[in-house]
């Protein structure tokens, strides 16, 4: 029931909401939250962001409300008295003193643990989003904006974690405490007044009064929203502070000299290594707090603690951050891994999905902002966090490639469409000759009928040698390709046989690029095949 409840909450539930449904991402309410707190600190824009805490959230809700969303909505009355029967029968059991005390029904909350409980919530808090949408419409609050004239973003959620935006005036705090009573009204939630925090954006004479008019504390960036940090400005050195600290004291506990090669490689992959993707999903890390971290991962690995000791490091990092095939022990490298990751937002961009965090950065970036090739030019306007996203553009530009259909969508001579190379640096001076420099494929294709029929206009017809010899090429290229109006582009991972970005190809794909290509040799498989202890294989292959 709630796999399939699943599929159909997705079109119910703004895109605002990034919890618990499918092509839904934690990351994305973030990114939408640090673009507007960034922004309207960089352009001196007055807000106001509010932390919600909701108290005990799932245990305080009504459960008459999600029932009647369910027939608001249209479900089937079978599925609703299923799903009724599902989250009202529910009893719960009291030890006092040890002993049983027995069974008492409970009328309230939604059971933690069941899987229709997440999407009920989500359906719940669905509901504050919409009054949100309805009261910057009625002009009861303003939202907060990149642009003018772009997309206001009024509320951020992640399940009950939210942040609610507006502009800093009583009235629009006025507003935002009449929509949260409302809300409460329905739903059951109550605010926790004293755990939720009011953040002011160039604000600091109104702050005090404005917080007291909501009855909650006063806060200050940077700040922590869904594990990560939200700053105003650049992302500094102690904002990866608690990130550092993280890794040390999962080490301080391990005693890892008592572990063996194979315990301190098992350990430093399967649980330090993976504690910094969260933040390397979303920041582009620095040089320096890389060394940091690979500092904290060499020597456990070698020395099997912190701290300055006699033991060698046996073998160079880079080549421990080999696939075991090249030589290598697998170990994850970050830098790498980091691109991979980030990767992931630019394909996501390009690609053009249509949510929340990528129309606020297009409205942000797109026009007097925007370069060729669909990417946002790098400048001081440009958020740091949004710099990093960006920081690798060239490289994925370069690994994108196209299969034409109606070549509405695909730029004759910027986009690789027929071959690894785009077709301005294959032939650069017909480019320059060229009547339309930036029209599409189908702009270029003969509509008259006759097959394969391509036209580039130029703006004179005498070519000389070198210019011949290039238009030549480029009409061989492309007279191997048909537009097909009934079909759409699309848009293809080059290296990916299915066309599209995975994080565990793109990862192998940047190390080529990082380290350059290498060479597999099968006396490693040798080694790692075999069934014996993680220890015994280090050792030999230590010996090779």
């Amino acid at each position: 029931m709630a796999n399939r409840l699943k599929r159909v909450c997705r079109e119910l539930v703004e895109d605002t909401q990034s919890a618990f449904l499918l092509g839904r991402n934690l990351q994305e309410g973030f990114l939408t939250a640090q673009e507007v707190v960034a922004t309207a600190s960089k352009e001196r824009r007055r807000g106001l962001i509010l932390k919600l805490d909701f108290a005990k959230a799932y245990d305080s809700v009504d459960r008459k409300f999600p029932i009647q969303l369910l027939e608001l909505h249209g479900f089937p009355s079978r599925w609703i008295r299923m799903v009724r029967q599902c989250i009202d029968i529910v009893h719960a059991l009291m030890l006092i003193n040890g002993e049983v005390a027995g069974f008492f029904p409970l009328n309230r909350g939604l059971r933690q643990g069941d899987p229709l409980s997440p999407i009920l919530f989500v359906l719940v808090a669905n509901i504050l989003s919409r009054f949100c949408a309805k009261a910057v419409t009625g002009g009861w609050i303003q939202g907060l904006q990149c642009a003018r004239g772009g997309q206001s973003v009024s509320i951020i959620q992640f399940a009950d974690d939210t942040l609610l935006l507006s502009e800093a005036s009583e009235e629009s705090t006025r507003g935002l405490l009449f929509i949260l009573w409302c809300f409460g009204l329905l739903s059951g939630l109550t605010l926790n007044v004293s755990k939720s925090t009011m953040f002011g954006l160039n604000v600091e004479q109104e702050e005090t009064s404005l917080a007291a008019c909501m009855g909650c504390p006063v806060g200050s960036f940077p700040t922590k929203y869904l594990g990560l940090p939200l700053v105003k400005g650049r992302l500094t050195k102690e904002s990866w502070t608690p990130l550092v600290e993280h890794f040390e004291k999962r080490l301080s506990g391990w005693k890892g000299r008592f572990l063996s090669w194979g315990g301190r490689l098992t350990m430093l992959q399967a649980v330090l290594t993976n504690l910094p993707l969260f933040y390397l999903s979303v920041f582009k890390i620095s040089v320096g707090i890389l060394g940091k971290i690979d500092v904290i991962r060499r020597r456990f690995l070698w020395r099997g603690e912190e701290g300055n000791g006699k033991s060698p490091h046996l073998v160079d990092w880079a080549t421990v951050c080999k696939p075991k095939k090249e030589g290598g022990l697998g170990m994850l490298d970050l830098k790498s891994m980091n691109s991979t990751l980030l990767t992931k937002w630019l394909w996501r961009w390009v690609t053009g999905q249509n949510v929340t965090w990528i129309r606020v950065m297009k409205d942000r970036y797109e026009g007097h902002s925007m370069g060729e090739k669909r990417w946002p030019v790098i400048n001081a306007k440009m958020s740091s966090v949004c710099k990093g996203l960006f920081a690798e553009r060239g490289e994925v530009e370069r690994a994108i490639g196209w299969e034409l259909g109606n070549g509405i969508s695909i730029q004759f001579w910027h986009d690789r469409w027929c071959g690894e190379e785009r077709l301005g640096d294959v032939a650069p001076n017909i480019l320059r000759l060229a009547r339309n420099k930036e029209g599409e494929v189908h702009d270029f294709f003969r509509q008259d009928g006759s097959a394969g029929g391509w036209n580039v206009d130029l703006m004179w017809a005498r070519l000389n040698e070198g210019e011949t010899a290039q238009f030549a090429t480029l009409m061989e290229r492309v007279e191997r390709f048909v537009v097909q109006d009934d079909r759409a582009d699309k848009m293809m991972w080059r290296s990916s046989a299915m066309g599209e970005y995975v994080v565990k190809r793109g990862y192998s794909w940047w190390r080529k690029r990082d380290t350059g290509p290498q060479s597999t040799c099968p006396k490693f498989k040798q080694i790692w095949k075999p069934r014996m202890p993680l220890k015994v294989k280090i050792f030999m292959w230590l010996l090779f």
